[in-house]
């Protein structure tokens, strides 16, 4: 073991310190549901299923990315309809 770690770490198994039956989601889920399910049970972490096998994990931070990517699509999506809106809105006003 490392210097400075408590020795008596080096007799517990990951099996002794794991959550036996965690909360999981499924990669068919909404992220909207999943939030909901991170939330409400204070974790960060959730092992994703598919056809009852372990594909992957989700965290928070995966979460976090993906409604990153969703507002910077619709803020960019906004600023083309705005630019669009006003060049008609001139133009009809130029009649």
């Amino acid at each position: 073991l490392h210097q400075g770690l408590d020795h008596s770490l080096a007799n517990i198994t990951v099996n002794d310190a794991m959550t036996p039956t965690p909360i999981i989601c499924y990669a068919d889920e909404s992220l909207e549901r999943v939030m909901t399910k991170m939330v409400d049970n204070n974790i960060r972490h959730l092992p994703v299923v598919y056809k009852d096998e372990l594909e992957g994990m989700l965290s928070i931070t995966d979460i976090v990315e993906e409604l990153l990517k969703k507002a910077k699509f619709e803020n960019k999506l906004l600023k083309t309809i705005f630019r669009t809106g006003q060049k008609k809105w001139k133009w009809n006003n130029n009649l």
